[in-house]
């Protein structure tokens, strides 16, 4: 089983500017919590227990908000001082902490929920069948999405991306 996992959360949020312009996109508030706290207790409630978070854009506001907060998660903050080094970048920054083991790259951006456990898991038993795969990637079917104009960032045609 998985135990590992990263949050994507250095990016400066340019989409929804004005809102994040002062606070990270990752604390912004959803209801009661933020995407942060939402994404963590998802991973948590599908078995992960040691996150990383990489941070760059108003990282100390994460840094801040992850101490006050109790997770009951094992959470390291990467952060990217210099420079932001984009999703790629970010995801070798950081890799150092899991030693070689299988771990999930999510972001916060989702307002995730109990529903999604089912795919990760699919996902999960996929990629430890296939041994000599080096990653997968989730893609959720867009008629799942709140917003249907979305074009994402990926699509899938014939099982391609």
């Amino acid at each position: 089983m998985i135990k590992k996992a990263m949050i994507l959360a250095a990016g400066f949020g340019k989409r929804i500017q004005p809102l994040t312009l002062k606070i990270p996109k990752p604390l912004l508030q959803i209801g009661e919590e933020t995407l942060l706290s939402n994404t963590l207790k998802f991973l948590q409630f599908s078995g992960i227990k040691k996150v990383i978070i990489n941070t760059h854009y108003l990282s100390d506001k994460i840094k801040k908000y992850i101490k006050k907060k109790n997770f009951n998660l094992d959470i390291n903050i990467v952060e990217e001082k210099n420079e932001i080094l984009d999703t790629g970048g970010g995801v070798f920054n950081a890799i150092k902490y899991f030693k070689n083991e299988p771990f999930v790259i999510i972001n916060p951006d989702t307002i995730w929920n109990k529903n999604y456990t089912n795919e990760l898991k699919i996902m999960e038993e996929f990629f430890l069948r296939k041994k000599n795969d080096k990653c997968i990637l989730l893609v959720v079917d867009k008629k799942k999405s709140f917003d249907t104009s979305l074009k994402g960032d990926f699509n899938l045609e014939k099982n391609l991306l």
